[in-house]
């Protein structure tokens, strides 16, 4: 294959990997950069399923806890002597559901990053790949062997720049 015909062919499979890469980022980039500003973590139904089971478990050991206080009561005959200890159970109880809630807060945007840096990450995969194949082609398309002529003015160039100062100096020109 003479050189037009390398060259040509890596025009053509850069034009055809530009149009395939193009369409394909076109696509995939909408929902990449979706997924980069507006990422959620968890739904909306699993945040309420996870507040709704947070608050039932804190619930769950408030009541143990006054229910246990209860029959304590009972047993000692003693109906006011547990009273603090209850309101400490329902005030550990409350900050236990703070606790957990905030965990799922924090669970929630650590989520909403690793999607957002996924995505980033992704993008930059795309672009990057799309850049390096088309400049593999058109390095090959400019690398490609030049025509007969275009060797021979080179050459005389190059070779005219290489005599110019043998031939200024036997003229005289240079000091």
């Amino acid at each position: 294959m003479g050189s037009s015909g390398v060259k040509n062919d890596a025009l053509f499979s850069y034009g055809t990997n530009s149009n395939t890469a193009n369409r394909s980022l076109g696509q995939i980039s909408p929902l990449l950069a979706t997924e980069l500003t507006g990422s959620d973590g968890y739904t909306p139904t699993q945040l309420s399923d996870l507040y709704t089971g947070a608050a039932q478990s804190s619930g769950g050991g408030q009541a143990a806890a006054v229910g246990a206080g209860n029959l304590f009561a009972a047993r000692d005959n003693n109906a006011g002597g547990f009273g603090a200890s209850i309101a400490d159970a329902a005030r550990m109880a409350g900050d236990r559901n703070a606790s957990t809630a905030l965990q799922i807060q924090n669970q929630n945007t650590g989520l909403e990053n690793q999607r957002q840096q996924s995505a980033l990450s992704q993008l930059s995969d795309l672009y990057t790949s799309s850049d390096q194949q088309a400049n593999s082609y058109l390095n090959t398309a400019n690398q490609a062997a030049r025509p007969f002529w275009q060797q021979m003015l080179l050459g005389g160039i190059q070779a005219a720049g290489a005599a110019a100062p043998t031939i200024g100096r036997a003229a005289g020109l240079e000091g």
